[in-house]
């Protein structure tokens, strides 16, 4: 077995599972270059650290969270990587409604040179990346989330 194998980077993430928001860490294994590719793999749970260990939250223990109870997650920082090949396509701004929480976002979405949204959606991936995340009736915005498609109950191209 290569050491190269076993290193893993702590990631900070905030997300929300089953309604309820989580924030903590997570291991990174050198194999994967963001937290979506995480999220996609074949394991059916990841491991999430508490943010903090101290007196104060000493109760406090790491969670097994199953992925398709994730509705969403953000990564509070990505680890730096070597720049990859980009891929042609484009973003395409979406309005979309989650199961649960029952939300309502506008967001973007990147669709590949010669594929469409629903494509994308119907992929064998169980998270899409959006981008630019705005909720309804909220002030909560975000760069980048990871969304479980599992979780999407409507998305309207906007």
């Amino acid at each position: 077995m290569n050491d190269q194998s076993l290193r893993v980077v702590k990631i900070r993430v905030r997300m929300n599972v089953s309604g309820k928001r989580v924030i903590g860490y997570v291991d990174l294994p050198q194999s994967y270059d963001r937290t979506s590719d995480l999220l996609n793999g074949p394991d059916m749970f990841i491991l999430v650290r508490p943010e903090k260990q101290s007196s104060e939250n000493k109760g406090e223990s790491s969670q097994i969270i199953q992925k398709g109870a994730i509705s969403y997650l953000e990564a509070l920082e990505e680890p730096k990587h070597a720049e990859t090949a980009l891929q042609q396509g484009r973003f395409q701004p979406v309005a979309a409604e989650f199961k649960e929480p029952t939300v309502l976002i506008k967001a973007e979405i990147f669709v590949p040179q010669g594929s469409s949204v629903l494509s994308v959606l119907n992929d064998e991936r169980g998270f899409i990346n959006l981008c630019k995340v705005r909720f309804e009736s909220s002030v909560e915005q975000y760069s980048y989330i990871a969304v479980g498609k599992k979780q999407i109950i409507l998305m309207k191209t906007q």
